[in-house]
């Protein structure tokens, strides 16, 4: 699909859908009246429209967020709250249509069928995530096992009691299921039918992503959603960035300096349009999450862009003029083998004028002189790497915050 091509088809939905948008409670609100007005073409003036929040979703219900009545909502889902107190919102039917359809296609990509079992380690309850992986299986016809919220050695033992071809977990639970694996029973990979690991929930490096894919020797494949949209992209063969399906989802790269829009390529906030009649519609969502997108062909012949997540908000750092992410400090981290998965970034002085020291837990000792020169060119201040034993951070969260910033104003 070409640029203009989705370019042109995502205006025509816009302009199609924008009335249904505009009659929930929350937005007839939330928008002016010369925005909500018949003559206001939405794709031309997409910039005039104002942004949706996390707060404008924190703090207002899933009744107000929908032009549907009761009788057309099929559930009611929260969003996770990782990152603040969770919102709800309300699903449809049509939803479940549309989720399937976009899963389908990168799932359908990346060779999932009805012969694989997916074990899925997650918590069951009022978030999405759980309920969107049993659909898009259940699609394709693969088998599910629930296995629900689960400490390591009950998910290395579902891996083992059942014939489980696909893990769907989080980058973090899968270093840490392997390196269970490695040290306690390093003959068992050899005899498990897993054949890939789809990423999740949490933003993953290519470092780390090739990491696991060396030490548990299957492929393992991102994918990123939000709780508000659903299944947003993910990877395919090639690797090298994520399909979004841009007929379901206008997506706006965004700079948080400015609020415009971001250069072909440059690394911005995304924001998110949905483009079909969801119960919960949104408009120019701000997501908090950083991503670039890119428009060229890929090597795999899918004819969907591409986007590459950076990670959230609150995995990133502004060190002068410059915004540093988590995962830009674990690309370099990961490329030495005896660095060990968990690591910490603290920043100490004054925002005008700081240093920074990266807590790694390593293997056995290295010589840190070109490790820290790295991170030199990619903070442009001094850095001490801080090595430490492994098992010296604390692992209590599947979504570790990496960063802490003991800097004065």
């Amino acid at each position: 699909m070409a640029e203009v091509d989705i370019q042109s088809l995502q205006h025509q939905k816009l302009k199609a859908i924008y009335p249904y948008i505009c009659s929930s409670p929350f937005y007839e609100k939330k928008l002016p009246s010369n925005i909500r007005n018949s003559d206001f073409d939405p794709a031309l003036r997409l910039s005039n429209i104002p942004f949706t929040t996390k707060d404008d979703l924190r703090f207002s219900s899933p009744l107000e967020r929908t032009p549907l009545n009761l009788a057309e909502i099929a559930a009611f889902f929260s969003s996770s709250g990782t990152t603040g107190k969770p919102s709800s919102y309300v699903w449809s039917k049509h939803d479940q249509e549309i989720y399937c359809e976009i899963s389908s296609r990168i799932l359908r990509n990346i060779q999932v069928n009805a012969s694989d079992v997916v074990l899925l380690p997650m918590r069951m309850g009022m978030s999405f995530s759980w309920y969107g992986i049993l659909s898009e299986m259940q699609q394709l016809g693969a088998a599910v096992i629930p296995l629900g919220t689960a400490a390591t050695e009950e998910i290395i033992k579902g891996l083992v009691d059942y014939p489980v071809t696909i893990l769907k977990t989080s980058p973090v639970v899968a270093s840490r299921v392997i390196r269970a694996i490695i040290k306690d029973s390093p003959n068992l990979l050899n005899k498990l039918k897993l054949r890939q690991i789809h990423l999740a929930g949490y933003y993953s490096s290519n470092a780390h992503r090739k990491r696991l894919e060396k030490r548990w020797g299957v492929d393992c494949y991102d994918m990123y959603g939000l709780s508000e949209l659903g299944l947003v992209s993910g990877d395919c063969p090639a690797k090298n960035g994520q399909h979004y399906c841009a007929d379901y989802a206008l997506v706006e790269v965004i700079r948080p300096t400015d609020f415009c829009q971001a250069s072909p390529g440059e690394t911005g906030v995304a924001v998110y349009t949905t483009l079909w009649k969801k119960a919960s519609p949104l408009l120019r969502y701000w997501s908090d999450d950083f991503i670039y997108i890119d428009e060229s062909p890929c090597s795999c012949g899918m004819q969907l862009p591409r986007l590459f997540h950076k990670g959230r908000l609150v995995d990133s750092i502004v060190v002068g003029q410059k915004r540093v992410f988590a995962s830009d400090v674990e690309q370099i981290l990961f490329q030495n083998d005896a660095i060990a998965d968990e690591y910490r970034i603290e920043l100490f002085g004054s925002r005008s004028n700081c240093h920074i020291k990266v807590q790694a837990e390593v293997e056995y000792p290295i010589q840190t002189a070109g490790m820290e020169e790295k991170l030199y060119d990619l903070f442009e201040v001094p850095v001490v790497l801080d090595q430490i034993p492994l098992d010296s951070l604390v692992r209590e969260k599947l979504k570790p915050n990496r960063i802490s910033d003991f800097r004065t104003s």
